[in-house]
Order: C-alpha cells, then structure tokens, then sequence
C-alpha cells in the first residue's frame, strides 16, 4: 500500500504543478490583455466622422427596408398561392 500511496503522491503533486503553471499563464495573458485594453483610445468623433457613420447607418436601414418590402411582397404571393391550392 506504501507504494501506491507514493504513486498517487506524486500524481497529486505533478497535477498541482500543472494547475499553478496555467493559473500563472492566465494571469499573465490577462495582464496583457488589460494593459492593450488600456494603450487603445477612442478616436475623437468630429462632424465628417459622425456624417459617415450616420451615412452608413441610413444605407443599412434603406437596404433593410427593400429587403422587408422583397419579403412581403413574396409573402403576399404565397398567400395567394396556399389560397388557390386551399380551394
């Protein structure tokens, strides 16, 4: 039993070994992660930025909108469709 005891010893201690080291790993990428975090600043935001997001934001909504009038328009023949094959 002493033997096995020793095994299983040893297993404990390499698999603590194994826990401290990605811990300290963990922490290390989470530091770096946190100081490029920091180093990254918001651009400011003046009159010709703020016109091309609200630009790009008037195409999104343009495009959306004839995308849901596509879908309604081939809902409505649908509709028809399924009433003809319901009579």
């Amino acid at each position: 039993k002493i033997p096995e005891i020793i095994e299983l010893t040893m297993k404990y201690r390499d698999f603590i070994s194994i826990i401290c080291k990605s811990q300290e790993k963990i922490i290390k990428l989470r530091s770096q992660g946190n100081s490029n975090k920091l180093q990254r600043s918001k651009a400011s935001l003046n009159e010709s930025s703020k016109d091309v997001i609200i630009n790009r934001q008037k195409l999104k909504i343009k495009a959306l909108d004839e995308e849901n009038s596509m879908l309604r328009t081939e809902l409505q023949i649908l509709y028809g469709k399924l009433a003809i094959y319901q009579t």
